[in-house]
């Protein structure tokens, strides 16, 4: 009888213990119920459709990619108490009619979400860029909607906490359907069809249901938070008075705008225009021949390619007061043959050209000699582009998208157990990277969490300084005793003990990075791997940047230390001084540190945030600034 009680006394705690195991299981899985969304109508746009197939590869398609995230989307709304509806439910554009004219796709897609009175608007796209090294996902938004932003900034933010997925932030763009909608509305690329790793996502269904998720807590985030709507605008332009016929008389040329072939910070770079005999000195014979060589190709600089895509070209430029108007010649109308990056890089090329003539505040693009709603389908362009609205920041040497100076704030260290800071740098709720130690016993742990708190992962490898001890690098360190062999072999296995990295920077090294056949296997390797460098710039003699610009390594380097001496005061006055940087060139990197002082740092960092940000500084991960 005591055997048979002990029985069902085994039985009943092995059944409480697996109940318990499904009800976490279920907790996990199961999006937290929110009630601001309930009874909120969310339209969701599945972009492209029927013959409109978008941007393809061999054997994906941009249609049935954002038809497969827009189902999986919807069904987590509808869960959530949503009223979901979609501009579309099968493979059709939108608008299209049996033994009728098709109406325009994009304004049926725009009327769907005004006639249902839509709280939200979520277009779905896959992009694809001339620019190779892009890649992730991105939530697009008009920046003259407040709430647009903020809808974009919650989506970006649970998009980030995918591990495996190049960590993004959001940005502005001029997209057509965003420019006519007056609800918050927002575009969400889910990927570039052009690179390599987000092909093979974007492929996965498993991967579909990861992205759909991440967007419905975007979603939840933005209904439960308080918005308040701020429409302020100001619309005035400067007045020039420098005849378009007179001859300009400043030697310098206008640049020309183009795509950069390599991994950079850079949307775009610039060449100087050269002169020829069609051109003049007026600003109109300059403004057509600058257009003229920019549809043609850099001439110059062979790391730069075109802006303008085959089957466009030039054909006409009328300038009237402000406003210039380009006539542009579309051979090319097959859809898809450029993805909406491709598209918003053309129209910017042709702007940012232009508005190298101070004369030029406006820029009106004519397709085929008439006004159209868009070039390529994405892009508005019914109405001129403004040189004061571009979302697009001039620094030497080219532009970088928005308006704001960057910052990248990259923290070493990481892998050691329970490292003094840790904690409180993960709770800081902006773009950050963290350079996590190859072999410690807590670095694959560790690299894992600050990927799926949705922070930038690289290796910090170890490598021998002039001065120093030897316990001070850690287990695989490289040293100035190996054969460049041995140099790859051990770099090799210091990459893949940190899940998720995208590059590496230099622990110490101030021997090895001043050695050219000692810093040579280490990048080779960085090549091999597809990991960009970021030089930490502990010696004055490193050879890691002129070394990674003639092997194509995509580089940048450190411009700060900010925690050199462990005061909380002196963090801030570094931190200032990294804001400088970044308001003078554009964009600055500074590196700080978990372990001895490192809730000092997180402490500094997190104060000094609303100050930086309130000089219109961003933070952005470090990926987002390399050369």
């Amino acid at each position: 009888m005591y055997k048979h009680k002990q029985n069902l006394l085994i039985t009943l705690i092995i059944f409480l213990v697996l109940l318990h195991i499904l009800s976490l299981h279920i907790e996990e899985k199961s999006l937290p119920t929110l009630h601001n969304i309930k009874g909120k109508t969310v339209v969701i746009d599945p972009g492209h459709g029927g013959k409109d197939i978008g941007c393809t590869d061999d054997k994906i398609s941009e249609k049935n990619i954002t038809l497969a995230v827009a189902y999986e989307l919807a069904q987590l709304l509808e869960m959530e108490g949503a009223n979901v509806i979609l501009t579309r439910n099968g493979d059709y554009q939108p608008g299209q009619k049996i033994f009728l004219k098709r109406n325009n796709d994009i304004d049926e897609r725009i009327a769907k979400a005004k006639e249902n009175n839509a709280d939200i608007f979520v277009s779905l796209h896959v992009n694809s860029s001339p620019k190779g090294n892009r890649a992730g996902a991105v939530a697009f938004y008009n920046e003259d909607t407040r709430l647009g932003k903020l809808l974009a900034q919650d989506i970006q933010r649970e998009l980030r906490y995918i591990p495996d997925m190049v960590k993004r932030t959001s940005r502005p763009r001029s997209y057509y359907i965003l420019n006519h909608l007056e609800m918050p509305a927002v575009v969400v690329e889910l990927g570039y069809i052009t690179a390599d790793t987000d092909r093979q996502h974007l492929s996965d269904p498993m991967y579909h249901k990861k992205m759909a998720r991440s967007i419905c807590k975007g979603i939840n985030s933005y209904f439960n938070n308080s918005h308040t709507v701020d429409i302020s605008m100001n619309s005035e332009l400067p007045v020039y008075e420098r005849s378009i016929v007179e001859p300009v008389e400043n030697d310098k040329l206008p640049n020309l705008y183009f795509v950069p072939k390599t991994k950079t910070r850079l949307f775009m770079a610039t060449e100087e225009m050269t002169l020829d005999d069609t051109a003049q000195g007026t600003v109109k014979e300059l403004a057509r021949s600058a257009l003229e060589q920019l549809v043609e190709g850099p001439r110059q600089i062979k790391q730069l390619s075109p802006c303008i895509p085959e089957g466009i070209s030039f054909t006409d430029l009328k300038i009237s007061g402000p406003l210039a108007t380009v006539d542009l010649a579309v051979t090319n109308e097959e859809p898809g043959f450029m993805g909406s990056e491709g598209e918003w890089i053309a129209i910017s090329s042709i702007a940012c050209t232009l508005f190298e003539f101070p004369e030029i505040q406006q820029v009106q693009i004519l397709v085929n000699g008439k006004k159209r709603k868009t070039l390529a389908g994405h892009m508005d362009i019914s109405k001129p582009l403004t040189r004061k609205k571009a979302p697009l920041n001039k620094i030497p040497g080219g532009i970088m998208e928005g308006k704001k100076a960057k910052v990248a704030i990259v923290i070493d260290d990481l892998g050691q157990r329970n490292p003094e800071g840790l904690k409180e740098m993960i709770s800081i709720d902006r773009p950050m990277t963290f350079a996590v130690m190859p072999n410690p016993e807590y670095s694959s742990r560790q690299a894992v969490q600050a990927a799926k708190r949705g922070y930038e992962v690289i290796v910090h490898l170890p490598m021998q300084p002039v001065k120093g001890k030897a316990k001070w690098l850690g287990p695989g360190a490289i040293t100035s005793n190996m054969t460049a062999e041995e140099i790859r072999n051990q770099v090799r296995r210091d990459f893949a003990q940190v899940p998720y990295a995208t590059g590496f920077n230099n622990h110490m090294g101030s021997l090895i990075t001043a050695r050219e056949e000692l810093i040579r296997p280490v990048l080779e390797v960085a090549r091999e791997k597809g990991f960009y460098v970021l030089d930490s710039r502990t010696s004055n003699q490193s050879k890691i940047i002129p070394l990674a610009q003639s092997m194509g390594i995509a580089y940048t380097q450190r411009d700060v230390f900010l925690d050199d001496v462990k005061s909380i005061s002196h963090m801030k006055k570094q931190l200032e001084l990294l804001a400088d940087e970044a308001l003078a060139k554009g964009s600055a990197v500074g590196i700080g540190h978990v372990g001895l002082g490192g809730k000092k740092m997180a402490r500094a960092i997190k104060d000094i945030i609303p100050v930086m940000e309130a000089k219109g500084i961003e933070l952005v991960y470090l990926s987002e600034l390399l050369h």
